[in-house]
């Protein structure tokens, strides 16, 4: 940008390091003082411009939801030549896949780092619209882009060839480690809903109104990402909004089941307007009428053309590299949701329970900065393989059953053991010391959240808010839905045992299972509340008992809601958990 300042954050003046959103906030607040206006009110102005701004640019909406591989059908029941015959499509890996598509503060960042210049928004806004008027080639330029910034290999070259891990053009995507756009047949299974489809006509629903922004409620433009209702898998606008492109060149369907497809080897040709039929799109967009946003509908883009168009968008995908052993026994590591800051009302503030309860007073919970939750409770896969790398005896299932089932009969001390090894694995700073306190990244003892980088567990404050949907709560009873059954186990459809996670319907912000199947520790210590506002609360400084949340298969209706809470003998195994991380944020100028 011209006449931009680059600013330098020195620590301990010889290395970069990672900060909180509340950090940069403080930072922006004294650079603002140094060299800003000596008029206070100005000031201020400048202050809040500067937040928005970089809350906006460093907030990663590219969040990528796993998804299992499996088999899919494509099939179409229009008469389209193109859309014919019905086949079989087999997928032996697992990948990762946007929850959104690219933003323009998104794609903004890459075009201001890159020198390039930035796309047209037709008049109708930046941020967190999907990014338009870009080419097949500008999709995989920020591709490329993306995966250099974060030290992975590139997955194109310059005539948009896939690259393995080495460097080398190749057809095998599962050798593809950077960033890429997905293939048709990801696609078109993620936007069905993977294993867990339910044959919708759109993403996530028969109502395209619930899914998707098309010609008849867009009103004749792109809308902010994540509004719509989300379909099976957590993703949001598969169906309408932009058109997204596809690493496939367009071609007809083969007659035969495939496995992993990348495409036609090469283009084929128009011969009418003597070129190349470019390559493959899905999704309809916010101009497309109802039956071109199913998730049945393609067409064709010609992928050269210099400024794409103002209906087509794309978004992001990474194969999932399973390195050894234990990450190929279905494990859901790393299958973290954002979920982003904010302020909500804690406690019984719909007064299900009329009379007094732990669950009041209701008090307002400032939470400023991002973070991760699992989107499962960990199983007993994952816990297994962390007995077995430490030498543990594994724990009992009752006969219950094990797999990805919700690991149980866990003490708060077991679980934040099982913290440290995860952190300690994945080359963080362990969140906990020997006696349970919080850690920040230099191994100091804390009761800041915001500087503890290792995983944790979730605060009972987290929580709440995640169960209760975040930025995205629509008011439930439960985590979800008002119908406990949709998503939930518990005393009345559980048969007396907990069962594999992600089974039931996720909540506003994709998360599984937060109403009952298994009760699932939390960081604080148990206590009372307060009426009094807070501000990032880790709970009470001392006691014995820890917070437990969400209830479990034995428990009744009234025990399942998100704000029901329980507390047991830190040492004492009796419950579940789910992992939680604070976001760190690069701070760039």
């Amino acid at each position: 940008m011209e006449n931009e300042e680059t600013l330098w954050i020195p620590w301990n003046w010889k290395e970069e390091r990672q900060l909180t959103f509340n950090e940069t906030q403080e930072i922006i607040r004294e650079i603002i003082e140094e060299k800003g206006s000596a008029d206070p009110e100005e000031c201020r102005r400048r202050l809040i411009e500067a937040k928005e701004r970089y809350q906006t640019i460093l907030s990663p909406t590219s969040v990528l939801i796993k998804v299992k591989g499996g088999t899919l059908k494509i099939e179409n029941s229009s008469m389209i030549s193109w859309a014919k015959p019905v086949h079989t499509v087999n997928l032996t890996y697992d990948y990762w896949i946007g929850k959104y598509p690219v933003t323009f503060h998104e794609y903004d960042t890459y075009c201001a780092t890159t020198g390039r210049v930035k796309p047209d928004d037709n008049g109708w806004g930046r941020w967190t619209r999907p990014v338009i008027n870009v080419s097949w080639y500008d999709a995989i330029g920020y591709c490329n882009w993306l995966s250099e910034r974060e030290g992975l290999a590139k997955a194109y070259d310059s005539n948009g060839n896939l690259l393995d891990r080495k460097g080398r053009v190749t057809t095998d995507i599962t050798k593809v480690e950077g960033y890429r756009l997905p293939t048709e047949a990801e696609w078109v299974y993620a936007a069905q809903g993977g294993q867990s489809a339910k044959g919708y006509e759109y993403a996530g629903s028969y109502a395209i109104d619930e899914v998707a922004w098309y010609n008849q409620n867009s009103g004749g433009r792109t809308q902010s990402v994540g509004q719509k209702k989300l379909n099976e898998l957590g993703l949001y606008d598969m169906s309408g909004n932009v058109a997204e492109w596809c690493h496939d060149w367009w071609g007809y369907y083969p007659d035969e089941a495939s496995t992993n497809p990348t495409g036609p080897d090469e283009p084929e040709t128009d011969e009418e307007n003597e070129c190349s039929t470019g390559r493959v799109c899905w999704g309809g967009s916010w101009r497309s009428v109802a039956k071109d946003c199913s998730v049945w509908y393609r067409c064709n883009r010609y992928e050269d053309e210099e400024d794409g168009d103002d209906y087509t968008g794309f978004r992001l995908v990474r194969t999932v590299f399973l390195e050894t052993p234990e990450t190929s026994q279905k494990t859901t590591w790393g299958e973290m949701v954002l979920a982003r800051g904010g302020s909500f009302q804690m406690g019984d503030a719909r007064n299900d329970r009329k009379e007094d309860s732990n669950e009041k007073p209701v008090h307002t919970v400032n939470l400023t900065y991002d973070f991760w939750i699992g989107k499962y409770a960990v199983t007993f896969n994952e816990y297994d393989a962390y007995c077995e790398a430490r030498g543990k005896r594994k724990l009992a299932d009752n006969g219950r059953g094990r797999g990805t089932r919700p690991v149980g009969g866990v003490s708060w001390y077991d679980a934040i053991r099982y913290c440290n090894w995860l952190s300690e694995r994945e080359g963080l700073a362990q969140a906990y010391d020997s006696r349970g306190n919080l850690l920040d990244k230099s191994g100091k003892v804390t009761t800041d959240i915001t500087h503890v980088e290792g995983y944790r567990l979730p605060t009972e404050a987290e929580w709440e808010y995640a169960a209760r949907g975040g930025q995205n709560s629509r008011g439930y009873i439960y985590a979800g839905s008002d119908d406990l059954n949709e998503v939930g186990w518990y005393d009345g459809n559980s048969d007396g045992k907990a069962h594999p996670v992600g089974e039931k319907k996720p909540n506003e912000l994709g998360l599984y299972d937060m109403s009952g199947n298994v009760d699932e520790w939390c960081h604080d210590r148990y206590g009372v509340y307060s009426s009094a506002a807070q501000t990032n609360p880790t709970g009470p400084s001392s006691g014995t008992y820890r917070v437990q949340r969400g209830g479990y298969f034995y428990k009744a209706e009234l025990s399942c809601r998100p704000v029901y809470r329980e507390s047991s003998y830190a040492g004492q195994p009796g419950a579940g958990f789910r992992l939680a991380r604070t976001v760190f944020y690069l701070l760039t100028f």
